[in-house]
């Protein structure tokens, strides 16, 4: 942990214990990567999907705020042992499980006259849900912030909701930014909210 001097804590759950680790997302569909160097004293199994990532940092007593944040559903996809002895895992945030599901019908969809059909019509807020309902409600995704109020084409039958997602961005200029401190992941403009932040770098 770099500039502090309060206490920190990451637990992985099902893991051994932590000793470094490294945490990179993006703002768009594609997931995230953890970095994780893990103690190699350990017997049981490491398992590909941990139900649990946790970071609890206690800072310096002259500022008794605690921020703790949570991962959950991170897929393991490389794991080895790294030139130092330690157990070397990259993790993918739950944003794979975009890719494990499909749409199933098109919205938006307009007449040779440029309106909406009627029964398709969907607003960017209810676009979001119906990708996560998709996902039969493994990712909570909400709108935060600002999203635009015009009503994006959605051809997204038999796609993964993963390009339904990233169509979705791509054509809102939205992005998609998981907070860690409620567990969920945020749709909105880009300049319309604070991008959820970690109090001190990791």
């Amino acid at each position: 942990m770099v500039g502090l001097q309060g206490g920190v804590n990451v637990e992985l759950s099902s893991y051994p214990p932590i000793d470094r680790m490294k945490f990179v997302q993006g703002s768009d569909a594609t997931p995230g990567r953890a970095v994780i160097e893990c103690s190699t004293e350990w017997n049981n199994p490491l398992p590909r999907i941990t139900d649990l990532m946790s970071i609890t940092i206690q800072p310096p007593p002259a500022n008794p705020r605690v921020w703790v944040g949570g991962w959950k559903d991170l897929r393991a996809i490389n794991c080895r042992r790294s030139r130092f002895g330690n157990i070397h895992v990259v993790f993918e945030d739950s944003r794979w499980i975009l890719r494990e599901y499909k749409m199933e019908q098109n919205f938006n969809d307009r007449d040779s006259c440029g309106k909406i059909l009627t029964g398709s019509q969907r607003s960017v807020t209810q676009l979001i849900s119906e990708i996560a309902n998709a996902c039969d409600g493994r990712l909570n995704i909400v709108a935060g912030g600002e999203v635009p109020t015009w009503m994006p084409p959605a051809r997204w039958a038999n796609k993964t909701c993963m390009e339904a997602m990233q169509e979705l961005l791509d054509y809102t200029g939205c992005r998609m930014v998981y907070a860690p401190e409620n567990q969920s992941y945020v749709v909105d403009l880009a300049n319309s909210n604070q991008v959820p932040q970690f109090p001190h770098e990791v």
